[in-house]
């Protein structure tokens, strides 16, 4: 996973991360004054996969920067092994967060809570009565959101938080050092239904209800890949079962290219596995294989680089 950054110093920098799947930080690399253009992001990637050594880098995380997208198509041609580039899905989660708060409704809802906050913090009383109000509700947090201003408002606030919470708690969900990449397309299915499901409880416009469904439609193009369909199809837990019938076909297309590449592997024997896999049936009939310990000794012998 490569991301830049500034630092203190306001220099450009590259911070390269490695999954084992456990994450390390690999390498931080200052640019100077490079312009990070595409051709200057594919040689830094492709100098940083051979020192790792190309056999064991698997795929390439990175925001949806237009330079970094076209390096992906660079990097695919540098390489004949398997290297698959896709976008960071906690990002792609955080720019629908960012659509949704430029509509119009929500815009001029969070001028308005900002503005109350604002007058509650520089008001002695008013901090004083929230304060008395939270320790009745037993509740710690700070003032820092969007709060009622008129008697309608809290139904606004609700309407809100319905359709926005789903979001938050997906990015909940794949923080920290432990996701997987099988289960991006299931969170992300489940985000969109529940918060399309709530955009008519919503209180933004008719219009702004069908752009909200296009704006997740169109960051489904950065968030989801054909290595997710691969993953979601391969996880015992998953076995494909949310896959449309398209999705299906394209990671199936994917693993018959990828053994393709390999050396000494029959590409239909493959498929034949996966089918059984799917099916539970073959090799993958006996019970002790799906057995949650078992899984995850099988994860666990094959996460060492060798």
């Amino acid at each position: 996973m490569v991301d830049g950054w500034s630092n203190i110093r306001n220099e450009a920098v590259l911070n390269f991360v490695v999954t084992t799947p456990k994450p390390f930080l690999f390498k931080i690399m200052p640019t100077g004054t490079a312009p990070h253009t595409a051709e200057y992001m594919a040689k830094t990637l492709d100098a940083v996969i051979r020192e790792i050594v190309p056999r064991k880098v698997f795929g390439i995380v990175t925001d949806n920067a237009a330079n970094m997208k076209a390096a992906w198509a660079l990097i695919e041609n540098d390489f004949d092994n398997n290297i698959f580039t896709y976008g960071c899905f906690a990002h792609s989660l955080n720019l629908i967060f960012t659509d949704l708060k430029n509509l119009t409704s929500l815009k001029s809802f969070t001028a308005e809570a900002v503005s109350l906050t604002k007058a509650i913090r520089q008001s002695h009383i008013l901090s004083a009565w929230v304060k008395e109000k939270q320790n009745e509700l037993k509740i710690s947090c700070s003032l820092k959101l969007p709060v009622p201003t008129r008697w309608g408002s809290l139904d606004r606030v609700q309407g809100y938080i319905m359709l926005l919470e789903p979001i938050a708690n997906t990015i909940t969900s794949v923080e920290g050092d432990t996701p997987t990449i099988s289960k991006c397309l299931h969170l992300f299915k489940k985000m969109v239904n529940t918060s399309l499901e709530n955009v008519t409880k919503s209180p933004l416009l008719s219009k702004e209800e069908a752009d909200t469904r296009a704006i997740f439609e169109n960051r489904k193009k950065f968030a989801i890949y054909s290595v997710h369909f691969v993953a979601n199809l391969l996880d015992p837990k998953y076995r494909g079962c949310e896959l449309s019938s398209d999705e299906m076909t394209d990671a199936t297309e994917v693993i018959y290219k990828v053994a393709q590449k390999m050396p000494d592997v029959d590409e239909a024997a493959v498929l034949a596995d996966v089918v059984n896999f799917i099916a539970k049936e073959g090799l993958f009939k006996k019970a002790f294989l799906w057995n949650e310990d078992t899984i995850a000794a099988i994860l666990a012998s094959q996460s060492i680089l060798h």
